[in-house]
Formats: C-alpha cells, structure tokens, sequence
C-alpha cells in the first residue's frame, strides 16, 4: 500500500494523484507502516492531496517517529525550526537532528551541523558542527560541501580562506548543488580565491542555468549582453522569467530602453519596468 502511495505520488506508471497518494498512505499507516506514516505527514507539510497543515505534519511525523522512522524524526527537526502557524523552538529542533542524526540520517547529520556552528537550541560549538559537515559530506551530500564553501567564505568556525571556499564550491557544483554553481562562478567573476577569469565564470553560470537556477539565468544574461550577445541574453532572461523570477524583467526593460538586440522602445521599456513594480 505505501508503494501504491509513492506511485500516486511521483506519477510513476499512473497518473499523479496527490489524493490517492494520500490514500493509500493512510491505508499503509493503518496498518502500521510507518513509512507510509511520515508520508502522510510530508503530503500535510507540503500542501500535496491535502490543505497544507503543520501541525497535522507534526502529529504524523511523531507517530512515525515513535514506531523508529528516521525521515520522520529528521522532519520534526525541520518543522520545529519554524514552520508556518508554530512557534519556532530550536531546543526541540536539536534535539530531533541529534536523534535523527544518530540513526544515520545524511541530512540530519548535515542540519546539526549548522545548529552546532551558530549555538541553534544549545551551545556553540563549532568543532562539533564541522564534524558534522564532514560527516555528511563523506556520504557525498552536495548541500554540506556547499555549507563548508560558506563556512571559509565568511571565515565562521574556520580560518576565512576564499581559495577553500571556491574548492569546496566546485565540489558542490560538480555533484549537482546549482548553488554551489553559482557561487563558484561568483569566485571567477570577483577574482575570490582565484585569478579573475570571465571565461571560466561563464562556463559555471551556464552549468547552474542549465540545471534550473534562475539567478544563474540572470547572471549569464547579463554576461552576454555586456560581450554584446544581446540575443543569447535574452534568451536567458525569457528562461528565468518563465520560471518566475520577476527580476528578469527589469534587464528585458533596460534592454529596451538601451535598444541593443531590440529596437529602442521606451513605452515597452516601461512596461517591463512597471510591471516589475
């Protein structure tokens, strides 16, 4: 029954189907599933077959969480950081992570980390937060080798070293983090931790536009219209704008106002600009 939900839910050989996800869910719980108990409680967190609901998700998430569901526990960590309608309680968050964590959870192990580092619902204690990152990163996590680029780029709870923060970018990047992308583009295009290299700040602004991240898609526009690329440019800034970054609006409106690639047009220019207002 849980993998009935899955299906419904992923869309996998059957139409997708929140509701009936949260059907057969349900059916799996009654049963006592308690994967299909933390599933129920993500379709509440999420909004998906069901009205939003946080404090639903909690119910849920607790019930798994008793019957030994790692996920669940790793959930209520999240949930009580501060969802939506509940009062944030870092103490109750940290202690989640830490019991998540203990069970293997990738990451949990990596959240702790940064609970740890910045003192979130105990003490500060930032050896113990860089473990934490190392741990999680060993399994290959993307998000915490983007957290340990963070980490030397601000210098918190490590020596401030840009040249680390750009390797620890890359390898974030390189296993599929756009952010990590994105940030290692930003280290070319400033010259952080690196000689400045436009051509090479290109190359990883086009990797995280390709993989999705709008910002990228902004900032490769932007790139291209300065090499006088206009056309390519706008492309970009379509893509962003059809995933719904408004800020792609005011480059097609400078476009317009400059008249490069387009006729010159400030009406239009306007527009855009009105629009993003």
């Amino acid at each position: 029954m849980r993998r009935l939900g899955a299906l419904y839910k992923l869309g996998a050989g059957v139409p997708k189907d929140f509701v009936k996800a949260y059907e057969w869910y349900e059916k799996a719980s009654s049963l006592g599933n308690h994967e299909g108990t933390c599933m129920v409680g993500r379709l509440y967190e999420d909004g998906e077959g069901v009205k939003k609901d946080f404090r639903k998700a909690l119910e849920w998430y607790s019930r798994a969480a008793a019957d030994g569901n790692v996920e669940a526990m790793h959930r209520m960590g999240h949930i009580h950081e501060g969802g939506p309608g509940l009062e944030c309680d870092y103490v109750s968050a940290r202690e989640w992570l830490e019991r998540a964590a203990a069970n293997d959870s990738v990451c949990a192990t990596r959240d702790l980390g940064r609970f740890y580092i910045s003192g979130l619902g105990g003490p500060v204690d930032k050896q113990k937060g860089l473990e934490m990152f190392n741990r999680a990163i060993e399994t290959g996590d993307a998000s915490a080798m983007m957290k340990m680029g963070l980490l030397y780029r601000s210098g918190d709870g490590v020596g401030q070293d840009y040249g680390k923060a750009l390797k620890w970018f890359k390898k974030a990047g390189e296993a599929g983090d756009t952010r990590g992308m994105y940030f290692a583009a930003m280290c070319y295009e400033d010259g952080r931790g690196v000689a400045k290299d436009h051509a090479e700040a290109l190359k990883w602004y086009l990797k995280a536009a390709d993989a999705g991240d709008t910002s990228a898609m902004l900032e490769l526009g932007r790139h291209l219209y300065n090499d006088n690329r206009y056309s390519e440019a706008r492309e970009w800034w379509d893509k962003a704008l059809a995933e719904g970054d408004s800020k792609a609006l005011n480059f097609i409106g400078l476009q317009y106002k400059q008249g490069h690639g387009v006729p010159k047009d400030l009406k239009e220019a306007k527009n855009y600009f009105r629009t993003l207002c």
